[in-house]
């Protein structure tokens, strides 16, 4: 699996960095595919939609699609 923070942060641009990627979990405004997660989540092939989709979110406004490929 992959950590919550590097998915946001060191593998996509959805937030800047880690450590804005910890305060908005802390924060309780993160969530994969719609529930609410914290720092200690770690993403799966149980979290695909479609076996390639997940859907991470910051709030209620700000939406980023990752794609897994291979």
């Amino acid at each position: 699996g992959m950590s919550i923070v590097d998915a946001m942060a060191g593998k996509t641009n959805f937030l800047a960095s880690n450590s804005e990627a910890r305060r908005e979990l802390i924060a309780n405004a993160i969530s994969v595919n719609k529930e609410k997660v914290d720092e200690q989540f770690i993403l799966s092939t149980e979290n695909l939609i479609n076996g390639k989709y997940i859907l991470l979110g910051k709030g209620k406004k700000s939406n980023y699609i990752l794609i897994i490929e291979g």
